[in-house]
């Protein structure tokens, strides 16, 4: 390979059709690649609308807390794709944006892009305090799970209506209302523990005694062996209120994400405040002030959606955290169809339908009809078979 390629690039690879590319951090002189990359794989309805913006990517490239890699033909320097990596807090890191232009797909090409992202990340000094790797992968890429599992990442959670899908160019959050009329879908959600993680992360867990807040812990439990050793207290219901949590929306997915504890009182105004909103999504610490909030999660008819270690922070400590959602305007049942899951992704996603088929609410009146044209959810492993 030429010395320029040695210099240029941070890595490189082989596809399955032996074309060589190399992998290079990218520049504000690369956003009209990266725009037209996105363009060709979600023509204008990706979810976050700056990335057909120049001016707001270049914002996005140079931002400390993110790095962009940028995957290009070695012999004609051809964009054929990108990775981005964003730092959340202190201790988490996000990796899931990959894009691959359409005609590069299925040669490995992610898969490279991937690997090479994932080797920079760790190295960069920015990121040295970073504990565990979030990700979170569309139903119907499977191939995107496969890569996560080859980077020691775990499914936690499976939410429906995850993701929103339009043209948001003319959508203005500063309105005050969500975007919450384009095509929706579900996804899976990983987390890669890296470092001192498992050292850090708290081991004594307080749960509600029901059942399908137990069954998400021990799905996640079966999978991650470090949690053999967890000290778990299976609690009724304390009635002791505590409140301290933290709220933040994503006006263009129309998700509400609540962190931390809850009294009874704010949760019924924080339900009838975002009453149009596609998810609301609760994450409830497992500590042991946690057990009311628990049990007013369930009495509210949310869907414990997945379980995820170490993911709140408290003190010098990781916590874990039950991942609750409630679906205001109904779940759309065309989502699940086309769904192609790795074996280790359907327990969580088979945990999450057999809850939604139980319900006598809105949005399994809407799931309803699918119910009906499939295979009975309970037997995912059955009707979403690789």
């Amino acid at each position: 390979m030429a010395k320029e390629a040695l210099s240029r690039y941070i890595g490189t690879f082989q596809t399955k059709t032996k074309q060589e590319f190399g992998v290079r951090f990218v520049t504000k002189n690369d956003t009209k690649k990266i725009s037209d990359i996105m363009q060709d794989v979600y023509g204008y309805e990706y979810l976050y609308p700056k990335v057909y913006d120049e001016t707001k990517l270049q914002d996005s490239v140079t931002d400390k807390n993110q790095m962009w890699i940028l995957a290009e033909s070695i012999d004609q320097y051809e964009a054929a794709g990108f990775g981005v990596a964003e730092k959340k807090n202190d201790f988490s890191m996000y990796v899931g944006k990959l894009a691959i232009k359409n005609r590069f797909r299925h040669q490995g090409l992610a898969r490279g892009l991937g690997a090479n992202s994932f080797l920079a990340m760790l190295k960069n000094p920015e990121f040295h305090t970073i504990q565990r790797i979030d990700s979170d992968v569309r139903v119907n890429q499977y191939n995107s799970m496969l890569m996560a599992k080859t980077l020691g990442q775990f499914p936690y959670a499976f939410i429906p209506n995850f993701n929103c899908y339009g043209d948001k160019r003319n959508y203005h959050p500063e309105d005050g209302r969500p975007y919450c009329d384009g095509r929706l879908e579900a996804a899976v959600l990983y987390v890669g523990p890296i470092n001192q993680f498992w050292k850090v992360r708290e081991s004594k867990i307080h749960l509600l005694g029901n059942k399908h807040i137990l069954d998400a812990y021990q799905i996640v439990k079966n999978t991650a062996r470090r949690m053999k050793k967890d000290e778990v207290s299976i609690l009724e219901n304390s009635d002791l209120e505590v409140e301290n949590c933290h709220i933040a929306k994503d006006y263009y997915k129309g998700i509400v994400i609540i962190e931390g504890l809850l009294k009874e009182s704010t949760l019924d105004n924080i339900l009838d405040e975002f009453h149009e909103w596609n998810v609301v999504e609760w994450r409830i610490p497992t500590t042991i002030d946690s057990v009311n909030s628990q049990h007013l999660a369930i009495e509210n008819q949310f869907i414990v959606s997945g379980y995820d270690p170490g993911s709140h922070k408290e003190h010098d400590s990781l916590q874990d955290t039950l991942v609750m959602c409630k679906f205001p305007r109904g779940i759309d049942k065309s989502q699940f169809r086309g769904m192609r899951l790795i074996d280790s992704a359907k327990p969580i996603t088979n945990c999450v339908f057999d809850q939604l088929s139980k319900k006598k609410s809105r949005q399994v009146a809407v799931i309803s009809s699918f119910q009906e044209k499939s295979p009975r959810i309970g037997t995912l492993n059955k009707c979403l078979r690789s």
